[in-house]
């Protein structure tokens, strides 16, 4: 994957910036509404179903990214370019949300997972294509104004379900939002320039080239097929001893069945987990990168669980309504999309560690106040206070970490490296809740000493990203 000669790599224009930005506005709409309002409405309120239908497709569709992220950023590596799978995850997921609600509750369960997987999938392309679309002297305020005009699209999202949902329906905002959606990202198909990275080959070469980098390492990172084997085959053990178990207890199947599902099992998570394996520790050979990495896990954890929460928390421990609630999150959004452009700068002037280093103390203010607001029984005007430091904060997060990835992974691997970007991103939004409940409920602890946990997550996300 010999690359072209930089006089052959075209200079982003600032149509192609903006262009490339606006997308960021257009997924946004997708999330917003889509997976964190109106369909887990829709599924609940309209169709009776339960919260756990809707957690339970959400969590599938993450699961399929986790496992499979990295392959999808390698197709990209092969193919030497990004926009085309870009456009397919996009026209897949805005078809597949244009149709929820056409059928049962179980076909738009299918079709949400679907769209939410090419959604989280669409976004491993769409973060690798800032290489086209900036320089190094540019990068921060590129990312930074895609994270601005992401949160503005917040804005739409809400304000098409507010002013339009009495009018059409549910089914009537799963389609605008599937419009929306298409007509923001137009841009970026048209006019974002990219360079091809390498001369294009057939397509079974892109195939067997993803397939090698990711499976392929996978497997050459253990000695021989003896000893993997070995591994899987001990993994299956293991599962058709805990079905035996359960037999024992259940005594309702007989036990050859659970030992086959058990020995199955093993050789399904080995085939799964060998494309995680591989890139990861490819990422090891490259400096820093895998620590930024693992340093990612321990900060988008708390920020992510924390915007989760929030709402529970401002008006169960602070004492906040509904209405100040709501009026809480419009602030800390607005100034998130000022944040995102104006860290953009600060990025390009100090580089992207020393921005992310700065923003991450500003979380642990943030998370040391939210706890002692509620410990203490503060007054509830410094909670406005937080969440202003919060909103500017979580600007600064995501314009930071994104072109800071670009600074450490190779440009050959950039699709392999985002995909794991993405990964780590999925796990930390598996376990951050996780935390939060067995610490304020399991534990009896309650939520300011969840809040405090969160903050040792960030602390530890620090001290990781010194040594990057």
């Amino acid at each position: 994957m010999a690359s072209l000669p930089p006089a052959a790599q075209p200079q982003p224009t600032r149509l192609s910036i903006l262009s490339w930005a606006l997308y960021d506005l257009a997924n946004t709409t997708f999330s917003i509404n889509i997976v964190s309002l109106y369909f887990s409405l829709w599924v609940v309120n309209q169709m009776g179903g339960a919260d756990a239908d809707y957690g339970y497709a959400n969590s599938f569709s993450m699961a399929l990214l986790f496992f499979t992220a990295p392959i999808l950023g390698a197709f990209s590596d092969q193919a030497g370019r990004r926009k085309p799978f870009l456009v397919v995850t996009t026209l897949l997921c805005v078809t597949m949300t244009a149709l929820l609600g056409a059928g049962g509750l179980a076909f738009s369960l299918a079709l949400f997972i679907g769209a939410n997987y090419m959604f989280q999938g669409g976004l491993i392309f769409y973060d690798a294509l800032l290489a086209a679309v900036s320089t190094e002297e540019n990068r921060g305020r590129v990312s930074g104004l895609g994270i601005g005009l992401g949160y503005l699209g917040s804005f739409i999202g809400v304000a098409t379900g507010l002013l339009f949902l009495d009018r059409i329906g549910y089914t009537g905002i799963f389609r605008a939002t599937a419009l929306l959606f298409l007509l923001f990202a137009l841009p970026c198909f048209l006019f974002v320039r990219e360079p091809l990275l390498h001369g294009a080959g057939s397509l079974a070469r892109v195939v067997r080239g993803a397939f090698s980098q990711t499976y392929g390492r996978g497997i050459r990172t253990i000695d021989n097929w003896p000893r993997y084997f070995a591994l899987w085959a001990a993994i299956g053990v293991a599962q058709g001893a805990l079905a035996v178990l359960l037999v024992a207890l259940a005594g309702r199947q007989p036990l050859a069945w659970f030992l086959l599902i058990g020995a199955l099992a093993g050789l399904v998570e080995s085939l799964v987990l060998l494309p995680v394996v591989g890139p990861m520790l490819h990422a090891t050979r490259y400096r820093g990168l895998a620590r930024f990495l693992v340093g990612r896990v321990f900060y988008t954890d708390p920020i992510n669980t924390l915007i989760v929460f929030m709402g529970i928390y401002a008006i169960n421990e602070v004492g906040f309504s509904q209405g100040e609630t709501q009026g809480l999150l419009l602030i800390s959004i607005a100034v998130a999309v000022a944040g995102g452009i104006l860290w953009g700068v600060v990025v390009d002037r100090i580089g992207p560690k020393r921005a992310l280093n700065i923003v991450l103390v500003m979380w642990m203010a943030a998370l040391a106040a939210v706890a002692l607001i509620a410990l203490l029984d503060l007054s509830r005007w410094l909670f406005w206070g937080v969440a202003t430091v919060a909103g500017v904060a979580l600007g600064g997060t995501w314009a930071a970490d994104r072109p800071y990835l670009l600074r450490l992974a190779p440009p050959q691997f950039v699709g392999e490296f985002y995909g794991l970007y993405a990964m780590v991103g999925r796990f930390a939004a598996i376990i951050g809740p996780f935390l939060w409940g067995y610490v304020a409920d399991t534990l009896g602890l309650g939520r300011p000493a969840a809040v405090l946990s969160l903050l040792v997550f960030i602390v530890i996300a620090f001290v990781i990203m010194q040594g990057v």
